[in-house]
């Protein structure tokens, strides 16, 4: 899990991960030194459900993002490259005929002020887009979790398609586990591994559905049948 915590105090407390080491269980926090527990697993449900419980730290998070107006964060960063651009306009001008050293040094300046601002805000962009799609990864986990391992425990194979990675993450899980998609392990699985694989939940979900109407359908023709008054 990434750090989704507000400053680096609450850093200390915020679980990223952990591991299970033979009879121990080292718990790594996001600004903090880890910590080794005795394993049981009355232990390792309880950083599970603090870890689930951080999912709303995220949420948060996420919610701050989009708390500037973006139009007002536009609209400052066109005038800091307007403003730039204008002065290198200048400098560029005055070096064209004056071919002065310390005008060449400030256009130097300028072009890496300006790259570095555009940098900045595509880096920005594409980091808040992964976030978001972190988030929405976790609250969808959370919100089938228990259909989806007990669907696992049963079969390891719920869809071919989804992630070398996640596959394999799921095929290491003992059989039988009711814990083989954890928010733990999440991180070996993307966005799209767990619409794929609630898809088959669902699908599967209908099915049983659909047999369970047939069932009872087919009763009531029997039951019809037998109360069926005897031909004389």
């Amino acid at each position: 899990m990434k750090n989704y915590s507000n400053n680096n105090e609450a850093g200390k407390y915020f679980i990223k991960n952990y591991e299970i080491k033979e009879d121990k269980i080292v718990i790594h926090y996001a600004t903090s030194k880890d910590l080794i527990l005795p394993y049981n697993e009355e232990t390792e449900d309880k950083i599970l459900e603090s870890m689930e419980k951080q999912v709303e730290q995220a949420d948060s998070y996420l919610s701050n993002i989009g708390k500037t107006d973006p139009i007002i964060h536009f609209a400052f960063f066109l005038l800091i490259i307007g403003f730039s651009l204008m002065t290198l306009g200048d400098k560029l001008v005055s070096f064209l005929l004056n071919h002065s050293a310390n005008t060449i040094t400030i256009i130097i300046g300028e072009i890496t002020l300006i790259m570095t601002l555009v940098i900045g805000q595509v880096v920005e962009k594409i980091d808040n887009h992964f976030k978001k799609q972190e988030i929405e990864k976790m609250n969808l986990f959370l919100s089938v979790k228990k259909e989806l391992n007990e669907e696992l425990s049963k079969n390891k194979n719920l869809n071919n398609s989804i992630s070398k990675k996640a596959q394999k993450t799921i095929d290491a899980a003992p059989y039988d586990s009711t814990k083989v998609i954890t928010i733990n392990n999440l991180d070996e699985f993307n966005l799209s591994d767990l619409k794929k694989l609630k898809s088959n939940i669902l699908e599967i979900e209908q099915k049983d559905l659909n047999c369970e109407d047939e069932i009872v359908e087919t009763n009531q023709i029997i039951k019809q049948k037998i109360n069926l008054p005897k031909q004389k």
